[in-house]
């Protein structure tokens, strides 16, 4: 018998892998007590109105980088009109500029008037290698330009305020260029509203969803702020950055080995974080001597002179002060003096009194130091990362697992967050998805029905909790993963798809109402420091019209669901509307420039007064229309 196994793997070894049987695509199922006492049912109360609808839920994250990643055409100061349809097509409701981490150092300032003008920018990536790098290309995708795409799309825009490198007065700058009347300066200075009208626009956009800074609870974006707990008082309250030996760059070059001296005369270079009280200056490790007016100085003398609003760093001409030597790195001490986000808060709404201002430390921590003080909103950022164990997938069935499973911790978090919110508060969720996961083992991962499962498992979820604004993944990226694909490959991925399918639901402008599965079918993937996960996610709503939506997903990678569905609360009519999210497998995907494999069908059926029976199929979105009598 061992001799007959030898044979038979080397004839098949020899025939090639198309003949060698494929490894189980699934692990083992479980039977939880539940079901095994009856069939899957979903049970729904339609009278038990809970929690609204909000459709700003339905919104993405898009980053300013290389013109909105395609989104905005330069050659024809425009928007990419077809890119504005799929974006109507997907019922994305919100859209969040100028970004998350990438628009950490952003300036606004810069981003506005004729783009010949326009300045450069510092990415908000630090890379291990480089530091943070210069953008002095593509910079025509402003505040003006995302206003006409989000006017184009049917969208309402959120803008997140950069904490790490401005202060209240910027911030409230912007909120006067965006929202004040023209002949009104309300923040004093400079009349914003004006600088708008000379730049094209003289309504006001009436941007009312503001968020101060990004992420600041995550250590890689500290950006010089100090440990966890003092990091968490100065987001709150501000205080004192302390930089030492910084390399100075220009600009917008911070990269961590500086900017090296051209040799030339009357050079500037620039300090990281301002406004910046300069302490030292260094050139190729020698100190060098600060001076008031570098018109006052005679000779080559190692002086310079600097700008602490700006920033600058000045040296001389050869006449005036020693030019630093070609190749030479200048570096400096200093004092940075920031407000936290309350000043930031106070600041803006001085300006505009209706807008809403976000809190993005992102974490339950955040109320130990705001004791009770009230604010109108906080974000989080409830991502599921594979950078650790988890991400070291096997194959396409634990990547699958590993996205299902992440799911109920993001709901615990989220939900600790907003047992922390004060009184009015509301909560933001301005970025969720799947991140870092293993391309290898499951190439598609990130554009696959396991990811839209993912997401649509979350607006569910966000729904029942109460959450008011959702702005996702990223619109638009430079390889897939996101709603529209990449600039050179735009597709109808499958999670546009999904948001396509369920923005009915949403749009019916009703309220959550109860609703259960009994029997609920599980899966116990075998996976190290994992549970098990069940099969069914449900959400039902009633519209305004006292339609019954039900939103059914079946996160089991390979097994349909026959469930019951029983309905409470309201008089049904016969027929029903179904829309479903499908594919054969869960890795499909719809890549651009090749075939589907997922669609979206939509069908009528018949169903009882008060209940039907459907199947559920695996990895699968369905959406369940039931118009009321």
């Amino acid at each position: 018998m061992r001799l007959l196994r030898i044979t038979v793997a080397f004839v098949l070894g020899c025939l090639g892998p198309a003949l060698v049987p494929a490894p189980p695509t699934v692990a083992d199922e479980v039977t939880s007590p539940a079901e095994r006492k009856g069939v899957p049912t979903i049970r729904v109360d339609a009278s038990s109105r809970t929690k609204p609808v909000s459709t700003a839920l339905l919104g993405v994250n898009h980053r300013w980088t290389r013109n909105g990643f395609g989104l905005w055409d330069a050659d024809k100061n425009r928007p990419d009109p077809k890119l504005v349809e799929l974006i109507r097509r997907a019922g994305i409701s919100t859209m969040r500029y100028p970004g998350g981490t990438t628009a950490a150092l952003f300036d606004w300032t810069k981003a506005i008037g004729p783009p010949s003008r326009r300045g450069c920018q510092i990415e908000g990536h630090w890379a291990a290698n480089g530091g943070f790098q210069p953008v002095r290309k593509r910079l025509e995708y402003g505040p003006d330009e995302f206003m006409r795409v989000a006017n184009a799309a049917g969208a309402d825009p959120l803008i997140m305020t950069p904490f790490v490198n401005q202060d209240p007065r910027s911030a409230a700058n912007w909120v006067e260029y965006m929202n004040a009347e023209v002949g009104t300066n309300p923040g004093g200075g400079r009349p914003w509203a004006r600088v708008r009208a000379a730049n094209g626009h003289r309504a006001p956009y009436d941007v009312r969803r503001w968020e101060v800074g990004n992420e600041s609870h995550v250590a890689p974006r500290r950006y010089g702020f100090g440990g966890k707990i003092k990091a968490l008082k100065q987001y709150a309250n501000g205080g004192l950055r302390t930089i030492k030996n910084e390399a100075l760059g220009k600009r917008c070059d911070h990269r961590t080995l500086g900017t090296a001296s051209n040799g030339k005369p009357d050079q500037a270079f620039e300090v990281l974080y301002t406004p910046a009280n300069i302490q030292r200056v260094t050139v190729d490790g020698r100190l060098w001597r600060r001076v008031s007016d570098l018109g006052d100085v005679s000779g080559t003398r190692r002086v310079y002179e600097a700008n602490g609003k700006t920033g600058r760093v000045l040296f001389g001409n050869g006449r005036h002060g020693r030019i630093p030597k070609k190749g030479a790195v200048v570096k400096a001490d200093y004092h940075n003096r920031y407000a936290g986000f309350f000043s930031f808060a106070r600041a803006m709404k001085r300006v505009d009194k209706h807008i809403n201002v976000c809190a993005s430390w992102g974490t339950p921590s955040f109320a130990q130091v705001t004791r009770g003080r009230p604010y109108d909103c906080a974000t989080a950022h409830p991502l599921t990362n594979f950078t650790g164990e988890e991400g070291k997938w096997r194959n396409a069935l634990e990547g699958h697992d590993r996205m299902m499973l992440g799911l109920a911790h993001r709901k615990k978090h989220v939900r600790a967050v907003m047992r922390t919110l004060p009184s009015r508060a509301s909560m933001w969720l301005t970025e969720f998805q799947p991140i870092h996961g293993h391309d290898k083992a499951f190439p598609t991962w990130s554009s696959s029905m396991s990811h839209a499962v993912y997401m649509t498992s979350s607006w569910l979820t966000w729904l029942k909790l109460g959450v008011r604004v959702g702005t996702g993944g990223d619109l638009l990226a430079s390889a897939a993963g996101s709603v529209l694909g990449s600039p050179k490959a735009w597709t109808f991925s499958v999670e546009a798809m999904a948001r396509q399918a369920i923005t009915p639901m949403f749009k019916d402008r009703g309220k959550v109402v109860r609703s259960r599965v009994l029997s609920n079918p599980s899966r116990l993937p075998r996976l190290r420091h994992a549970g098990a996960y069940k099969g069914l996610d449900v959400v039902a709503t009633r519209g305004r019209d006292a339609a019954v939506n039900i939103l059914a997903v079946n996160r089991l990678p390979s097994r349909d669901v026959r469930t019951r569905v029983l309905v409470k609360g309201s008089r049904l009519r016969e027929r029903a509307t179904i829309r479903r999210v499908a594919a054969k497998h869960f890795t499909h995907a719809n890549p651009a420039g090749k075939p589907r494999q997922v669609h979206l069908q939509t069908r009528k059926r018949r169903v009882g007064r008060d209940g039907f029976s459907i199947i559920l199929p695996a990895h699968s979105v369905t959406v369940i229309r039931l118009p009321a009598r």
